[in-house]
């Protein structure tokens, strides 16, 4: 079974409730808001609150929301740290996902489609923040190429 078949396996049999928000979730919605004329309501204000997902379409209306003097590129790197989350993609992966919109209203289910692609994400996260393996090798040759036999000093 692939990696993304036991991350979607687990998924499904884990409480279907919604994801809540962590400390980190906080600064980086806060990041969000901070550059905003008003806050809106999807994201979550303390931890404990739902992790919800954007309605398609949503960072146009958060672009709109943007202060005279911030940039978009800005806006669009700190929103891509909130929605490339753990988290987030903990709630786009969930059976019963649903989207909302600025408001915090739902809007829709999230497709199948997004649901694989958010439990694919998952995956890839997980597998760049996992330890490498050791070495199983442990014979002379293997440890010199690695680099942890000192040479001989001539």
């Amino acid at each position: 079974m692939s990696d993304a078949e036991l991350t979607m396996e687990k998924s499904q049999r884990e409480d279907t409730g919604p994801i809540l928000a962590t400390e980190l979730e906080i600064r980086r919605a806060e990041a969000i808001i901070e550059m905003l004329v008003r806050t809106i309501d999807i994201l979550p204000s303390e931890p404990g609150d739902p992790v919800r997902p954007f309605a398609i379409g949503l960072f146009d209306e958060i672009r709109g929301l943007l202060k005279p003097d911030r940039t978009v590129s800005k806006l669009r790197r700190v929103t891509s740290g909130y929605v490339h989350s753990k988290r987030y993609y903990l709630a786009c992966a969930r059976p019963d996902a649903e989207r909302f919109d600025l408001a915090g209203v739902a809007v829709g289910k999230v497709s199948e489609a997004d649901r694989e692609s958010a439990l694919q994400s998952l995956v890839a996260l997980q597998s760049a923040h996992a330890k490498p393996a050791a070495p199983t090798q442990d014979d002379r040759a293997s440890r010199i190429r690695g680099g942890l036999l000192p040479r001989k000093r001539e």
